[in-house]
């Protein structure tokens, strides 16, 4: 459908020394099924000819601007109207596509200008039209081929109203709606994904934060100087896996597993799927059982360590968190600091 537009394009050069040069850009505009205008239509350059080529610009959606090797005609302040038609569409944004003509100097004398300033105008003229999208040519049938690619690219990457026939426009519309609303449903479907991320951040969130239910509220769960079992497993002296169940109390518990979650997220590692936690808890153990264990590693029983987590999960001290770099893992809470603080802080001795 996108197809069906056609654009005017504004055609601007001198004219005597460019005629074949303008008929090879004109066959390459109708070829790509646009439409040319240009100065040719008006063989006067005078004031009142200049307002109906202003009009003429303004209604085009491109302006291809040809220099080769004369200025052109001037106005009464000695620009020339080539260049006053470039300054013109120029001030009116349209997109400016120039071509140069190589080699100026081997360019026939009678295509040429002989007056000085002329060819300073013409020069300074040539530096401002390879500030747009500029291409240089030789011969008249090389001009057409690269007007065709120009115009090409130039359509493609900075569209235009155009012009539609009038039983088609309604079908453009209908397209370009069309491609408006699947914007809409892409941005939604964006929104949408947004929303949903946010809703199970939230989940989780409140998933592995202190659950509200009432039987398992902090103050009817086993904490402080209460008693847990904690069964562990070692090689023994005779080369034989041993175990053993030892109790300690909560506080003793998280005193020796508070530390590795201060200020930082712990996970299980990739090697041996342990929490870091674990060994200072495997230390603790050992300083019951060390004239049986002595150096050798200690393993804790992993229902143990998943009773530990959510035991202090739901007492409020440790919270899953994940930090900038997407690394999850538990930590402490504010309430955990506190805990951990009164638990590992020496208080000092009163003198007697």
């Amino acid at each position: 459908m996108l197809s069906q537009k056609r654009y005017q394009i504004f055609v601007s050069s001198t004219y005597e020394d460019l005629k074949a040069e303008r008929q090879q850009v004109a066959q390459a505009i109708l070829e790509l099924e646009h439409f040319p205008a240009g100065m040719e239509i008006f063989p006067a350059s005078n004031e009142i000819q200049w307002e109906l080529i202003k009009q003429f610009i303004g209604e085009s959606d491109y302006f291809v601007v040809v220099a080769g090797g004369r200025y052109g005609s001037v106005d009464a302040e000695g620009i020339s109207y080539t260049e006053k038609e470039f300054d013109y569409a120029e001030e009116l944004g349209i997109p400016i596509v120039g071509f140069l003509r190589k080699n100026v100097d081997t360019i026939p004398a009678n295509k040429v200008d002989k007056d000085r300033k002329l060819i300073a105008r013409l020069d300074n003229f040539r530096k401002k039209i390879q500030t747009k999208h500029c291409r240089s040519w030789s011969s008249p049938e090389e001009l057409g081929l690269l007007v065709s690619k120009s115009l090409i690219y130039v359509t493609r990457t900075m569209p235009r109203v155009g012009w539609v026939r009038a039983d088609l426009a309604k079908s453009l519309e209908e397209y370009e709606r069309i491609n408006e609303i699947r914007d809409e449903v892409e941005k939604l479907k964006k929104d949408n994904e947004t929303l949903i991320e946010e809703k199970n951040i939230l989940e989780r969130a409140v998933r592995n934060s202190v659950l509200p239910e009432e039987e398992l509220a902090p103050q009817f769960l086993a904490q402080g100087d209460d008693l847990v079992e904690i069964t562990c497993f070692f090689t023994g002296q005779n080369k034989k896996r041993e175990a053993r169940t030892l109790k300690f109390s909560w506080d003793e518990i998280f005193k020796a597993a508070g530390p590795p979650m201060f200020g930082y997220l712990i996970a299980r590692n990739d090697y041996d799927h342990r929490y870091s936690f674990e060994d200072d808890i495997a230390d603790l153990i050992r300083t019951k059982i060390f004239d049986i264990v002595e150096g050798r590693k200690i393993e804790i029983r992993g229902s143990d360590v998943e009773t530990i987590i959510l035991q202090f999960k739901q007492l409020g001290y440790i919270m899953l968190d994940t930090n900038d770099k997407d690394f999850s893992g538990w930590t402490l809470t504010p309430k955990g600091e506190a805990k951990l603080t009164r638990l590992k802080t020496v208080r000092r001795v009163p003198p007697k």
